[in-house]
């Protein structure tokens, strides 16, 4: 990112030990809202994002967030998709020394 874009994003800086997940979650506050509401127990794990929660939940007393998914799609008037991949198609990696994500591209180049 250059200091000459005027925006913020919400970002997810894995700690290279549990997630090496290193990319843009959300390009404004709406789909931040969206990404938490469709409920993942964790948002550190790309390889779950095409899956829905109920999927990816360790615990069986996990419950979706069912009351603030309804308040954020009536209050916004957005859709709650069943997967991130609808927000995040391509979560980068620290790994990935090519990645169209913004973020990562950044957080790299100023890591070596």
């Amino acid at each position: 990112m250059s200091k000459t874009e005027d925006r913020q994003v919400f970002v997810h800086m894995g700690s290279g030990s549990g997630s090496t997940m290193l990319t843009t979650l959300a390009d404004n506050p709406v789909d931040m809202l969206r990404l938490l509401a469709i409920g993942y127990p964790e948002l550190c794990c790309p390889e779950h994002f095409a899956l829905t929660p109920a999927e990816t939940a360790w615990d069986e007393k996990y419950r979706l967030p069912t009351e603030f998914r309804s308040r954020v799609e009536s209050s916004l008037g957005v859709r709650i998709p069943a997967t991130a991949s609808e927000i995040i198609p391509h979560p980068a990696d620290m790994s990935d020394d090519r990645s169209d994500d913004a973020f990562c591209r950044w957080i790299m180049s100023h890591c070596r």
